[in-house]
Order: structure tokens, then sequence, then C-alpha cells
């Protein structure tokens, strides 16, 4: 990381401002004190005004630091704006074009800007690489553990889903985890199962999060960005801490809940190596089968199964069946749909529907 450059440029009127303010010292006393008017004064403190040998000694008598100091603060503003704001090459200008940048400036995930140079560094920035080989580098460890199923969207999957496997990574640094006990984890499914039943994301979100945390795993819950599909993602970040990354992508409790568990299973049974991401635009092979076959029997356990399949589909039975459970009746209309037991548009009323406000984005 020698070579990793900011995406942001700082003129040395920043620095001079910051003395201003904490030595209580007017604008116009200091426009005096160095021989200019108060309107080049205004120029030097945005960057508009360059920094020459003269001006550099008259700074370094009034402000402190030597000339040198100011002279190489200039120097440094004036190659990053070069660096900053410039042309993009193709090469540069492709691999913006594969990152959600609309989405991410919409979500504060990267400052806004309407220069392309400028959001490059930004997108390398959330990376932490230094330029777009670091980012190949990252993302081909990564994703070439990941089941992508190859599309015609497959360059935009990949870059929006590398986006939002990052934004997991910096919002799971700030959580406090035990570390990982997969026996905890697994033994802690039956309260987190529970919890199906409490509707309101502001009750059951932190009481499933402190839960995971004690087992070693870091749920986060992250909208995703334009181009990605995905609804729940899980990876390692050291042997002793987990990810589990959900979007509520259709903001329904049987969704939420069955990519919950499914991504849990993947934890559990899939070991530390490898990466997993569940949507539209990912493959869909024997371990995604097993993760769907775990998820299934800790929502509707195995001696439930069939009474499941035999269920008269009514209001009336599905709640009935949902209370002997002990899990919310949409979970269980989820299961009738998820076995084509029940039609996809059929008795949805019984699913707690969820709001994008409510879930704080």
């Amino acid at each position: 990381m020698s070579n990793f450059q900011v995406s942001w440029v700082s003129p040395p009127g920043e620095t001079i401002l910051d003395i201003l303010c904490e030595r209580k010292i007017p604008k116009q006393c200091f426009a005096e004190k160095i021989g200019l008017d108060i309107h080049c004064t205004e120029s030097l403190l945005s960057g508009d005004f360059e920094i020459t040998d003269g001006l550099a000694y008259q700074l370094s008598e009034f402000l402190g630091a030597d000339a040198d100091f100011w002279m190489n603060r200039e120097r440094q503003y004036r190659d990053d704006v070069s660096r900053v704001y410039r042309d993009l090459t193709v090469d540069e200008d492709d691999w913006l074009k594969e990152m959600p940048v609309s989405s991410m400036q919409q979500y504060g995930w990267i400052p806004s800007s309407k220069s392309g140079s400028k959001n490059l560094l930004s997108c390398l920035d959330f990376f932490g690489v230094p330029d777009i080989a670091g980012w190949v580098q990252q993302s081909s460890s990564v994703f070439g553990m990941a089941k992508f199923r190859t599309s015609a969207t497959f360059a935009q999957s990949v870059g929006s889903a590398s986006v939002w496997l990052r934004q997991g990574e910096i919002l799971a640094e700030n959580i406090s985890c035990a570390a990982w006990d997969k026996e905890r984890f697994v033994s802690s499914l039956v309260e987190i199962r529970a919890l199906t039943n409490e509707e309101s994301p502001s009750v059951f979100i932190p009481k499933l999060k402190e839960i995971c945390a004690g087992c070693g795993v870091a749920v986060v819950v992250a909208k995703t960005p334009d181009g990605c599909r995905a609804s729940g993602a899980t990876r390692f970040l050291s042997p002793h801490k987990a990810l589990l990354l959900l979007s509520f992508r259709y903001l329904s409790d049987d969704h939420f809940w069955f990519t919950f568990f499914h991504e849990a299973a993947h934890l559990i049974l899939h070991g530390e190596d490898s990466i997993f991401m569940e949507g539209e635009e990912f493959d869909h092979g024997r371990q995604e089968e097993e993760a769907n076959e775990y998820s299934s029997s800790i929502l509707v356990p195995d001696e439930y199964k069939d009474e499941l399949y035999r269920l008269d589909l009514s209001y009336k039975s599905i709640l009935k069946f949902s209370r002997k459970i002990g899990v919310s009746p949409g979970i269980v209309l989820g299961q009738l749909q998820y076995f084509d037991l029940a039609k996809k548009n059929h008795f949805n009323k019984l699913k707690v529907r969820y709001s994008w406000a409510e879930l704080g984005f």
C-alpha cells in the first residue's frame, strides 16, 4: 500500500485556515500581515492563488513552519489536482462503468462528484487499493471462489457485487464479536428462530446481531447498489470472525429469514475458505442446495414436513400450523410456495412486509 493515494485534494489554504481559527486571527489582519488584499487572500485560502517563494517566506514569518514547508504544501496540492482532475484512460473508463457509482454516491459510500477521475479515485479508496490492478487482484481472490453464472451482465454483476461485499466488510469492522464458535452458532439458531415471530426490524435486528456476535458472526444489513441482485452473502474475514451480509431485497419476512438461515448454513456446512453470494446472477450448485435444505429444515423441522405437505390451504390452517411450530405465518406460506404447494400470489397478506424507511435506508 506504499503507493496508495487518496482521492481528495487539500489546498494549503485549509492548513492556513486551521491556524487562523486556532489563534483567532481575522482574515483581514492575516491579509495585511502577508501583504495581500482581501480578494487575493480569499483566493489563497480556496487554492486559486499560488504560493510563490516570497509568499512562502511571508507565511513562515507570520504563521510558523519554514518556507520549504509551505512550498512543499503548494507543490503537493498542485500535483494532487493534476492527478485527481484528469482524463481517464480507456481501461479506467471501462472499469468505472462496471461500478455502481450513482448508488455509491447516493448511499454516502463515496463522495458525490461529476469528475470521472475523482470518482475513479474514490472507488479505489473505497476498496482500499492503489489502482485497478490492485482491485483485480483483490476481487479475483474473492470472486474466483464465488459461484458466478456467466451472463451478459457478468462484468457489471461482479463490479456491483464486489462493492456490496466491500461495504459489508467496512461495516463489519465496527462490530465487536467473540471468536468464531461453530457449535455455539448452531445452538443459537433455536433462539434466533424464535425471532421470526417479531414483526418489527427495530426489535429483531439488534437481537439477531447480538446473538450472532456472541458466536463470532458479524451480521450486516446493507442495501444493494444498482446491478447487484444478491440477497445474502457470507465470508470469513479472519479465522475468528465471519461476515453474514443481508440485503432485505424482497422486503418480506419469509424471504429475509430463509436467506438468513441459508447464509448461516454456508458458515456451518461449508468451511472457512469459501465465499457465497445468493441472487439471480449467481450459480446454484450442490452447496446452494444444501444451504436451502438446511434453511428449510430450520424453519419447518423435518418432523413437520409431512403435515406441511398435507396442509389444507386456508388462512386458518396456515395460522394454526404456524402457531404449532413456532414461526410466523408468512414463513409457513413462504415454505408452501417454495415447495410449490401454494401459488406465489395466494395468501400473501400473511407475510410481514417491510419498508426501506423502517430499515433505516
